[in-house]
């Protein structure tokens, strides 16, 4: 699952790492950036710009945030799957972590506050969808679900038209540089979104009752 994540990379850093000759005009900071809102991805190389967070459905109680990797190829992800492939730029996700009966929230992010690239489909309604798959290493810890972060290395080839058959390319996506802390229980609403939303705050195991002790990594 992944329901909310943040933008702060400087466009400058996005220029240099994606060699880009477009960005969108309303490309801002945003520390709480949740569905329905429009995200960053680049869906043709070199041209970073914003579509709304979610696919259209045929079922609207289905939100179309997320397409899981097991279910890629079925009818309603196939051909988005197979041609309509995008990388989701953003620079971290929220996931909340139930302790002691509360959930608490973290932000994931990678190491060094390098910007997260993320396997990303998007349809007709320039809408999109970000891939997910079963969690690994830090994230692992906090939910059973994770986005498919994808590697430089992958970026032309998630892109690239001409490859029908991407599932490789989501096999080579790991864990691996992601780092996570707790934050505030302010993220919890989507009205807040300003820079101290992911500021690092107190362990939560100290919230716990007496007695009750968890390792968190």
């Amino acid at each position: 699952m992944c329901g909310r994540v943040i933008r702060t990379s400087p466009v400058e850093v996005l220029r240099q790492m994606f060699d880009l000759v477009s960005v969108a005009d309303d490309l801002c900071d945003r520390y709480n950036l949740a569905p329905s809102e429009a995200i960053p991805v680049i869906r043709h190389p070199r041209h970073l710009e914003m579509l709304r967070w979610g696919l259209r459905m045929p079922d609207t109680r289905m939100a179309g945030i997320n397409a899981r990797v097991e279910s890629l190829t079925k009818t309603i992800y196939r051909d988005k799957f197979r041609d309509n492939r995008c990388l989701v730029v953003v620079d971290g996700f929220y996931e909340w972590r139930s302790l002691g009966g509360k959930k608490f929230p973290y932000l994931i992010a990678c190491r060094g506050n390098a910007p997260m690239v993320m396997a990303g489909i998007y349809d007709s309604t320039d809408g999109c969808a970000i891939i997910t798959a079963p969690s690994q290493g830090v994230v692992a810890t906090l939910h059973d679900r994770m986005p498919v972060v994808l590697p430089p290395d992958s970026f032309a080839a998630w892109l690239d038209p001409s490859v029908k058959d991407a599932r490789p390319i989501l096999a080579k996506a790991t864990a691996d540089g992601l780092t996570c802390y707790p934050v505030s229980f302010a993220v919890n609403s989507v009205r807040n979104d300003e820079p101290k939303l992911i500021e690092r705050v107190s362990d939560p195991v100290a919230e716990l009752p007496k007695g009750k002790t968890l390792a968190l990594f």
